[in-house]
């Protein structure tokens, strides 16, 4: 994953306030710390909605305008178990 992602990535969690609470899930399965993360990113996407459109247009290669329309839940799902943004949320 391209740096500008990872640091967008960082940008959103801190201003949703959700990487401590993403750092301390736990779960036997992939799916269901998937649905965990999922569950604390839908209660707070309102705070960081600008930032992250930016983060759907760059990872989708698509237009600012094309990332406010788009399905953000498979979205968030592929982002969520990207190799790479899991190994920056066990960081976190």
């Amino acid at each position: 994953m391209k740096t500008k992602l990872l640091i967008k990535l960082s940008l959103i969690m801190d201003k949703m306030g959700i990487a401590s609470e993403i750092s301390k899930i736990e779960g036997e399965t992939n799916e269901e710390i998937a649905k965990k993360i999922l569950g604390i990113l839908i209660s707070k996407i309102y705070r960081a909605e600008d930032e992250i459109y930016e983060l759907i247009s760059e990872f989708k290669n698509i237009s600012l305008d094309d990332a406010k329309e788009v399905d953000i839940i498979p979205i968030i799902q592929e982002l969520i178990v990207n190799t790479d943004v899991k190994s920056f949320l066990k960081l976190q």
